[in-house]
């Protein structure tokens, strides 16, 4: 909260409408980036997010980028997400004038992967088709898997090389 006018020079006759909220999520190391690229090569998808959790929502960062990885400007496109083949998200007519966007899930049935569908619809003004450019209609597909805890793979690891110490002096006992 902060006063803009702390020299009270601006008449306000509404203050009513002096307040904005917004929610920002952050999403903090567990994020997982994936990508994909349409088949001419020309635009790059990334999705980042959270990874999927059951009884939370799923923030997904939408970016798309040139082969030079610039930030494709004015891109539409449709979104859909899918967990254990339900829908979960769906955008039919999404438009980003600075490459990026963020949408989120509904709340999540499980902590299965999220398998994300993008179609490019084209490159250009929203309500504005036939000046579109770059790939139209073109379906790139994306899966937010959940991250496998280090926590287990240190353990798997550990496992296999306790299991070869093994094996190889159960075979170096056999040969003496």
């Amino acid at each position: 909260v902060f006063d803009a006018d702390y020299t009270n020079q601006i008449a306000e006759k509404n203050e009513e409408n002096n307040h904005f909220e917004m929610t920002i999520k952050v999403i903090d190391r567990e994020s997982i980036l994936t990508k994909s690229v349409s088949s001419d090569g020309t635009i790059n998808v990334y999705v980042e997010s959270d990874p999927p959790k059951i009884g939370e929502e799923m923030y997904m960062y939408v970016t798309f980028t040139g082969i030079d990885e610039k930030k494709i400007e004015h891109i539409n496109y449709a979104i859909t997400g899918k967990q254990d083949g339900e829908l979960v998200f769906f955008a039919d007519n999404a438009y980003e004038a600075e490459g990026e966007g963020l949408h989120i899930t509904r709340v999540l049935d499980s902590d299965s992967p999220v398998d994300i569908q993008v179609t490019i619809l084209g490159i250009g003004f929203p309500r504005n088709e036939d000046s579109w450019t770059g790939p139209k209609g073109e379906v790139v597909s994306l899966q937010v898997i959940p991250e496998f805890p280090l926590a287990l793979m240190v353990l798997a690891i550990g496992m296999l090389i306790i299991l070869t110490v093994k094996s190889r002096m159960i075979t170096l006992h056999n040969f003496i």
